[in-house]
């Protein structure tokens, strides 16, 4: 029974982590022009994490300079889902998901800026080994390079809120749906500012039918709302490294759906062995990073002892 108990949360994050994935087969499912889709989900996300936090009698109430700054949070994630649908459009699944999984280095390497500390050695390094895996992928794709780039973009913008979105959790760690509910409407009001005056927005909000109604649906309910909810309760169980190590996996899921589904995601040896780097020294960073916060948790408490000694 033990072993079952300790199997579950592990079974549930992978069901979490297969959901992300299929954000990227709904990505190309949908018809709806990106930004679009982009309003419609997180519009639907914010009205469904509310309808939760109503019924659980959870307060809304943060303070309204947090609540814009909230939004503004939200505006990032909110650009971050139109570059992402918008590479998938001009590419596909399986290069943008190859190009997503370089967020974690780009956060990595962007935490200097945020947090005043210095660059570290490997992560430049993997820095310029992921860049190697990106050529190999590009140089064999040349019909890609605008979803590359695209999708590249979507990475940097991801980095960018998880970074700002870690804070949000230092301040507020138990109100983590209250945090997202308003995260999704100020993607909503902010795409819808940024997007507004280009051609054909607003024609965009009219092409949905039914097929893409559904396929919305599903990613507002399950993909975005079902899953955000989930993967707070999984943290009572499992370490947050464990929960972001195996979330590299999110790449691997979507491109071996994408490929069962969709003839022409099956890429070429030089795709695979690209994309194959670039998760490697992700998962690699992720790994010495952890172990580098284990090491420095343990010299605290003798550091400790010591100065107690000393006085």
């Amino acid at each position: 029974m033990q072993k079952n108990n300790k199997a579950r949360p592990y079974l549930s994050l992978h069901l979490i982590i297969l959901i992300f994935g299929f954000t990227g087969i709904l990505g190309r499912y949908i018809d709806t022009p990106p930004t679009a889709l982009t309003i419609y989900r997180t519009g639907l996300t914010c009205v469904c994490l509310g309808a939760f936090m109503w019924l659980r009698g959870m307060s809304f109430r943060v303070g309204w300079r947090n609540v814009v700054l909230l939004l503004l949070s939200g505006g990032v994630i909110g650009v971050h889902w139109v570059l992402f649908f918008s590479a998938i459009k001009q590419a596909n699944v399986s290069v943008t998901m190859a190009m997503l999984s370089t967020g974690a280095l780009f956060a990595s390497l962007l935490e200097p800026l945020f947090y005043h500390r210095r660059l570290r050695a490997h992560e430049v390094v993997f820095g310029l080994i992921v860049v190697a895996g990106i050529f190999i992928i590009s140089g064999q794709n040349a019909e890609y390079h605008g979803g590359i780039v695209t999708a590249l973009a979507a990475s940097f913008v991801s980095a960018c809120y998880s970074i700002i979105n870690s804070k949000w959790f230092v301040r507020f760690p138990n109100d983590t749906v209250m945090i997202s509910f308003y995260e999704m409407a100020g993607a909503v009001v902010v795409v819808a500012a940024l997007f507004a005056p280009t051609e054909g927005f607003v024609q965009g909000l009219g092409q949905v039918n039914l097929k893409d109604a559904l396929g919305i649906l599903f990613l507002a309910v399950v993909c975005t709302s079902y899953t955000n909810v989930r993967m707070i309760q999984l943290f009572r169980y499992l370490s947050p490294f464990t929960v972001m190590l195996n979330i590299n996996l999110e790449p691997v899921y979507a491109m071996l759906m994408a490929a069962a589904l969709y003839p022409d995601e099956r890429m070429s040896g030089a795709f695979y062995l690209g994309a194959a780097i670039i998760l490697s020294v992700v998962v690699l960073n992720a790994w010495l990073n952890n172990l580098r916060e284990r090491r420095k948790a343990k010299r605290l408490p003798t550091q400790t002892q010591e100065r107690h000694g000393e006085g």
